[in-house]
């Protein structure tokens, strides 16, 4: 696994991140430092709630579209500092639990991909600002 660049777990029904990030958790760092892609998209995850470990430090890409999530805890994506392009499109988000939930990606993330919220544009433009 050391050599691992990319993960593909899209459309496996998975309905907690907790279960994916848990088995994060138990790989050593230094196996994954060439790991920069995640795709989760098009499963049934309902709420990012989990923070991400600090052994993805390195991943750049995270695909977490065509699920059914509906909020997001403040310190998701606190250890994925070197995000670039996260992919949140066609969820049920109604709720980010804090204002502050992306800062820890504002010097690295350059593609955010968020169509299809449920927000009016107002709430959304007070969590991207």
């Amino acid at each position: 696994i050391k050599y691992l660049e990319s993960l593909d777990l899209s459309y496996n029904y998975f309905d907690n991140i907790g279960f994916i990030i848990k088995n994060f958790e138990e790989i050593s760092e230094k196996n994954l430092k060439n790991f920069t892609s995640l795709n989760l998209n098009g499963n049934y995850i309902l709420k990012l709630d989990k923070i991400f470990p600090s052994n993805l430090k390195n991943l750049k890409e995270l695909y977490l579209n065509y699920n059914d999530i509906s909020s997001i805890d403040r310190d998701v994506f606190e250890n994925l500092n070197s995000l670039e392009k996260l992919d949140l499109r066609e969820n049920q988000i109604k709720k980010i639990d804090n204002s502050k939930t992306f800062d820890s990606l504002s010097n690295s993330l350059t593609i955010l991909r968020i169509s299809h919220f449920e927000f009016d544009s107002e709430s959304l433009w007070h969590y991207i600002t």
